[in-house]
């Protein structure tokens, strides 16, 4: 189900133009989302873009990702990977509770068995990210 809602942020998040045929899903230590996001492997953006699943380790291959997901596996990590990510146009998302608010795009979370998520704002127009109102909508709460 996570790897649906990653896959859905994809479609309502529009990237500065870049001159890769590709728009790559990055993951660290999550296994298991990485082989559920392969199903979308297949699939090509709204703007023509194959989508590829990768795993980085550590703080290598960030530069080429323009999603990373980061679990709780990968908590040590989150301040280099924002560091890194600073102003690029990087969506980050995670699942752990509370890294929204630090500066994670896009966090996710369980509430009554449904996936819910919020959005820092800031975060994504520093990154020079586009969200759609639809997007900016369903979330259950946006910080700007």
């Amino acid at each position: 189900m996570k790897a649906a809602f990653i896959y859905n942020f994809t479609v309502f998040t529009r990237w500065p133009e870049y001159s890769e045929n590709t728009l790559t899903i990055c993951t660290m230590h999550s296994d298991r989302l990485r082989e559920e996001l392969q199903q979308f492997a297949s699939k090509v953006t709204q703007d023509d873009k194959k989508i590829v699943i990768q795993k980085i380790t550590r703080n290598q291959g960030v530069a080429q990702c323009q999603v990373i997901f980061l679990s709780e596996e990968d908590i040590a990590q989150i301040p280099a990977i924002l560091t890194m990510t600073q102003n690029h146009p990087v969506l980050t998302v995670t699942d752990i509770p509370g890294w929204t608010e630090k500066g994670i795009i896009i966090g996710m979370n369980i509430q009554n068995q449904r996936i819910v998520f919020e959005i820092n704002l800031q975060s994504a127009q520093q990154a020079g990210l586009q969200l759609s109102s639809k997007l900016l909508n369903l979330a259950r709460k946006v910080y700007k």
